[in-house]
Order: C-alpha cells, then structure tokens, then sequence
C-alpha cells in the first residue's frame, strides 16, 4: 500500500526582463482602441491607435456580429468628396453577439495588426467626461453601468455614484485583463470626502473592491494609474453595481456528459448562504447549482469571456459557467473536463494513519483548507505497473505551489509497517512537442513504476 502526501507553499518571484528593437519591415500594430467595448444592439465611434497604421480600412472582430464602417468626413465648400478619418471607425453590435471578450485587429497598408481586446456586454454603457479630476466635478455614474475611461498622467478620475444602506457594492475596474497598461487602483470616499476603502492587486493587476454602504447617500470613487502613468494606453472599463460575482466554483471539474450538483464560492449570490470562507477580508457565499457538462469530444476548451489565461491553463479543457439571476449574470467561472472518475476529497486525511483509499484510475478534488493543510491519499500499486501521479492546482489560475510526495508501504514478517520515500516531486517542466515548447509551472508530474 503507498501514500502520497500534497503539501502547499506560496512564495513569490520578481522576473525582471529587457527589451530591444529589431529593424524590420513596416508591419500594423495595434495599440489601443477606445472606448474598449459596447453594448449588444447599439452603435457607436471608437477610435484606433498604433504603429503603421496607414490607410487602416476596417476592423475585423473575432465574432461575425460585430461590424464596422470607416467613419468620413462632411463635404465643405473645398472639399465636396468626404475623406476617411484617420484612425476612426463606427462600430455595430447586433443585439445577439454574446457579452463576452473578443478580438479586434485593424487592416491596412502594411497587413493585419496584433489584436486587441474587446468587450460586449449587456449593460448601459458610457465614457468618462472631462473635467472630472476632483471630488467636485466627479462624474456622475448609475449603478449597473459600465464606464469607459482612460487614465490621464498624473492625474486620476473620479466618479459618483448612490447606494442604499447595507447594499453590497461590487467595483470591478478592467484593465490588464483588456490588454492596458495600466495598474488600475481605486480609493473611495464618502460624501465628507472621508476614506472609506481601497483596493488593486486582486485579479492579478486589476481591483475588485467589496464594500458594504454604511448609509444610504452618495459615495465617490477616485481610479488612477498605481504610477501615476497615463495616455492612450492607459484604459480601463468600470462596473458598480450589485451583480453577483463569482470566486471559485467546487468540485473544480466534472465529468464530461454529467449533470452534476457543484457549490459556487462568490458575493451578492441570490438564494445564497454564509460559507464561512472570506478573501482579504470579505466574506463569501456559497450556493449549489446544476451544471450539466458536455460529451468528451463535444467541446474545447471555452476561453472567451475568461479574462486572462497563461499559457499552461490552455491545454486543460473545460467550459464556462455565469450564474444568471434577477440581479443579473455573474462572471465567468472555468469547470474543467475531467478524463477519469471524480473522487471527492474527506477530511480528516491530515495524517498518514488517516490516508483517504481511492481508487485508480481516478482525479481527486481538494482543497488546501486551512492554512498549511497536507492531504494524504492511499491506493493499490500492480507490480511492473506505470503510473502518471500530476496536480493541477497552479494551473487552475490559484496562487499555490504544490508539492507530492510518494511512499511506499510495505510489511515486514513481523506486521510492522515500513515506509520508504520513492520520490518528493515540486514543480514541473512538460514538455509540448520538442524542446522549443516548454510550458513550466508549479504544478508537480510524476511518472511512478511500481517494482
């Protein structure tokens, strides 16, 4: 019989980098476009930034729904012939493109650019108004609206907007996960310009603030660039509002054909009830839903509306499930495609003497819960027998680090057990194809053969 042990670590790693600049052919690249999204079924002007853009004729989305039209000069008295406006597009959603991320790239002279991202959703949308640099000229923004905007240099915006007594108020500010530069971070304040609450750095780069209002009344929000940079470059897309938002979603994956019972971790969840789990200090809900997943083979990996995935999580297959509700859809959470029978870790298996027994071929689910949780697990080794022993855990987009250790336990003629250590496995460098793809993290792989 043999045990292996997960044991979790998080530390952290500053990756320096250099740039340098390569003479080459003139080729489009794309470095902004603003506003970054719209509304399903509206029509509006966005504007288009970059290198080697010349002559740019049109756009080409990612989704057939959104099309576009180069936007021309009025005749006058000089000139009767209206001419393109460099740079400048009108942009047509049909009412049935779905609200997720998509792809934007700009022809012209010198080819198809890079593409940038753009959003569609389902809600009221609008752009910042200058002046609005201070509490005074804030602007003023309903709940449930998305707010296009672009980070001055040296300055920050400010934004108004109501809330009702205890009313749960969700921030989400976008900006990396659009492609921007900046490292968005928003302070708010009361009415009496007091500070209330602060937040960046949740979603990698981006904030997420979670507040709950004190009184009914007016509050003020201040959004700005971490480094006080700005320009072009430097957008982002707001939403306040009272949607539910989703966090994590357990059992992290099912199997493929399976309708299934699964717990949501988030806030503002309706119908939902306390977890007793909280994230920087906010507490989250939990509520079981059905998730019915597709045949193996009917679909990839979904990777539309999930804002940001490295490259290591893309070759995991899954979907996407929102919550929708009265109050609105959540965002996106990712429920992978399991490829053996799911097994649900039980605690307590903190010790070796309380080892869970599974059965392989299998994927276990688990969490590190609480705060330096080990998980131990026993199953049957068939001599001669190869097996492959992989966590995914980093992979899933989670700040962890796991680690395995594998034993073997044997029995000696006298009924005492004897443990060996067969190998203590940390992070992992798979290998795609050949050495050119290489796709390291910090996920453990074990090929184990069992003697």
């Amino acid at each position: 019989m043999t045990y292996s042990r997960l044991v979790v670590s998080i530390f952290v790693v500053w990756l320096g980098g250099a740039s340098q600049t390569l003479a080459q052919l003139p080729s489009a690249r794309l470095l902004a476009v603003f506003p970054t999204g719209g509304k399903q079924g509206s029509t509006f002007e966005v504007t288009v930034t970059g290198q080697d853009l010349d002559e740019v004729s049109r756009l080409h989305f990612s989704h057939p729904g959104i099309t576009t039209s180069i936007v021309l000069t009025e005749p006058s008295p000089l000139r009767k012939l209206p001419r393109p406006v460099p740079g400048k597009f009108t942009v047509t959603i049909a009412a049935d493109v779905p609200p997720v991320r998509y792809d934007l790239r700009a022809i012209g002279r010198y080819g198809v650019s890079n593409p940038r991202a753009f959003m569609v959703d389902d809600r009221p949308e609008m752009r910042e108004q200058s002046p609005n640099q201070n509490h005074a000229n804030a602007n003023k923004v309903l709940l449930e609206t998305v707010v296009n905007g672009q980070a001055d240099k040296d300055g920050a915006d400010y934004f108004r907007f109501s809330a009702e007594k205890d009313q749960r108020i969700l921030v989400d500010c976008w900006a990396q996960r659009i492609d921007s530069l900046m490292d968005a971070t928003l302070v708010l304040y009361d009415a009496a310009g007091r500070e209330l609450n602060h937040n960046r750095d949740h979603d990698r780069r981006d904030p997420l603030m979670d507040f709950t209002a004190p009184k009914s009344g007016e509050y003020v929000l201040k959004v700005y660039d971490f480094l006080y940079g700005g320009g072009e470059e430097y957008f982002y897309r707001l939403t306040i509002g009272t949607r539910p938002h989703l966090d994590f979603i357990f059992p992290p994956a099912g199997e493929p054909g399976s309708k299934s019972q699964y717990l949501l971790y988030g806030r503002n969840l309706p119908g939902g009830t306390q977890s007793g789990l909280s994230i920087d200090g906010k507490r989250l809900e939990k509520k079981t839903v059905e998730v019915e997943l597709p045949v193996e083979g009917e679909t990839q990996v979904q990777t539309t509306s999930l804002p940001f995935l490295e490259p290591e999580q893309v070759v995991w297959a899954g979907i996407e499930y929102r919550l929708r509700s009265a109050q609105g859809v959540s965002n996106p959470v990712r429920v992978g495609l399991a490829t053996a029978p799911i097994v649900i870790e039980k605690e307590q298996n903190d010790q070796p003497s309380q080892a869970q027994e599974v059965q392989l071929p299998c994927e276990v689910t688990g969490r590190f819960f609480p705060s330096g949780d080990q998980d131990w697990f026993t199953f049957q080794a068939k001599k001669r027998s190869v097996y492959w022993i992989e966590v995914l855990s980093r992979r899933l987009g989670l700040p962890t680090d796991p680690a395995l250790l594998l034993q073997r336990v044997t029995t000696d003629s006298a009924g005492r057990e004897q443990i060996l250590d067969i190998a203590e496995v940390d992070d992992a460098t798979p290998v795609l194809g050949n050495r050119s793809y290489q796709s390291a993290n910090n996920d453990p792989v074990f090929r184990f053969e069992a003697v």
